[in-house]
């Protein structure tokens, strides 16, 4: 038994949420806060991949660490038997006081606008509020908050309320790294608020310094509670993908029960999360986004992996769908290929789609078709060698029956893919993606009449790599599938297939 903390203090589950939710939100704050002030220039990737990531994982235990209002409602709408109705108002408070403190904080002492030694301090509470961006309508705000939002809670939802994967380690890394895709994704139209918390907190402190205006005070309503409605599409979402996970519960754990057909556990997994990522990576091609490959990558793809495996696979690319059928039959049947493929070219067009909303020239703008200086050759041979390495790792983290399941998968698929864009980008545009190449080639050839030669090739060319990557994996693992082989380093043989 471990001895006692020589300080040792409890103060019950009010210790806990004061911990886990009032300091978490507090030190969210300080770092949002400090980074502005101070113009950072990755503060997405301070905030999500590395304070998020830690903040999760070191108060998981203590009070379940939601940090927001809307994750800590979205958890009580797919489990409340781990988010009671009794407790949520508690989580709730908790975290709006946090915010409120944090921020504060932050605008009275260290950036109050004062001037000290001939220096002229940043001005939080003035110059800092949520609000759309540029030329950007309230409408074009409030639909991208609830666009990211939804994608941000329903990450969550499926790696920390999930039975069938409940355990993971990796929870933590999905919901940092998508939080950081997600700023990025959001601020070029709405700033990013995603937190109610945060929304409340920025947006009256700068009430309380610029004045109670009718348009400060719409600030104020709309960021607070936007995020909330995300909290019931995400509710939906996993509910949709992961419902019949409970169904031998006595009680519903659930707001709602909607069954999970495969239909639509594919229309959680390959359709939207081909959408999501047509979506993120469109947004960040029109704001001129540097880092995109990483955020796409090693970011977005992580998360949208580590939360989908256990719904339908998280193929979201039909090279991805094919090579599995390839290498696992029994893992998706040659006869359900074309089920993926349906929702993941549509998803494709959808998330092109709503990217035109905010940015209307898109079609006309982007295209896949060699860089200048590449003939239509050497582009297409560069799309085959990278999208078949991306394949393989795949295949080999996430198709191996002796080194999967694993925890690492994720993490592997989306290096893998921030890799193979950056090295494609330069010669090919970087396609790796059929459903991807093939949205927004038939979006700009209709809009200009031009590029039809090119829907074809983009498309045609991550199948091939499928069947390359596929004879890789078998190279390396047909082994694995002969029976009597040990799996898992335990004396297990794999079933005849």
């Amino acid at each position: 038994m471990a001895l006692k903390p020589v300080i040792n203090v409890s103060f019950g589950q009010c210790g806990q949420l004061l911990v886990s939710e009032f300091l978490g939100v507090f030190f969210l704050s300080t770092i949002i806060g400090t980074g502005i002030a101070n113009k950072q220039d990755y503060l997405a990737l301070f905030v999500g991949a590395f304070f998020l990531t830690a903040q999760v994982y070191a108060h998981a235990g203590t009070a379940g660490s939601p940090i927001n209002p809307a994750i800590a409602l979205m958890v009580h709408l797919c489990r409340n038997d781990v988010m009671s109705t009794e407790d949520l108002p508690k989580y709730i408070i908790m975290q709006h006081l946090g915010g409120l403190a944090g921020w504060g904080l932050l605008g009275l002492v260290f950036f109050n606008g004062i001037e000290s030694d001939g220096v002229t301090r940043f001005n939080l509470w003035k110059e800092v509020a949520l609000a759309p961006v540029g030329d950007f309508t309230w409408g074009h705000a409030m639909l991208m908050e609830f666009l990211g939002g939804t994608l941000f809670l329903m990450v969550i939802a499926n790696v920390a309320c999930t039975k069938k994967d409940g355990g993971s380690q990796y929870y933590g890394v999905a919901i940092g790294c998508v939080l950081s895709a997600c700023i990025v994704t959001m601020g070029p139209v709405s700033g990013c608020c995603i937190n109610p918390a945060m929304g409340l907190a920025i947006n009256f402190w700068h009430c309380v310094a610029s004045g109670f205006t009718a348009e400060n005070i719409k600030g104020l309503v709309a960021y607070t509670l936007i995020t909330y409605t995300c909290s019931f599409a995400a509710a939906l979402i996993f509910l949709l993908g992961r419902n019949d996970e409970f169904d031998d519960e006595e009680d519903s754990v659930s707001c709602c029960h909607t069954g999970s057909s495969q239909f639509s556990k594919l229309f959680v997994s390959e359709f939207l999360g081909t959408m999501w990522i047509a979506f993120v990576i469109g947004i960040g091609l029109n704001s001129g986004n540097a880092l995109l490959p990483i955020f796409v990558g090693g970011m977005f793809l992580v998360g949208q992996v580590y939360a989908h495996m256990g719904t339908a696979g998280s193929c979201i690319n039909p090279a991805i769908s094919l090579m599995v059928s390839l290498c696992r039959p029994d893992v998706i049947e040659h006869a359900d290929i074309w089920k993926y493929w349906v929702f993941e070219f549509t998803g494709g067009l959808a998330g092109w789609g709503l990217v035109s909303i905010f940015y209307s020239s898109t079609f006309e703008k982007f295209a896949l078709a060699p860089a200048k200086g590449y003939g239509l050759a050497e582009a297409m041979l560069m799309e085959f060698l990278m999208t078949t390495f991306f394949l393989e790792v795949i295949a080999n983290v996430a198709c191996s029956p002796k080194d999967f399941p694993n925890h690492y998968f994720g993490l592997a698929i989306g290096g893998a893919c921030a890799a193979a864009v950056v090295t494609m980008g330069p010669i090919s545009g970087g396609c790796l993606n059929p459903a991807l190449g093939f949205a927004i080639n038939l979006y700009h050839a209709i809009q200009t009449g031009e590029g039809w030669d090119m829907l074809c090739a983009y498309t045609v060319i991550g199948l091939v790599a499928s069947l390359a990557a596929s004879v890789i994996f078998s190279l390396g693992r047909a082994h694995e599938f002969e029976k009597g082989t040990l799996l898992n380093g335990d004396d297990t043989e794999l079933e005849e297939q």
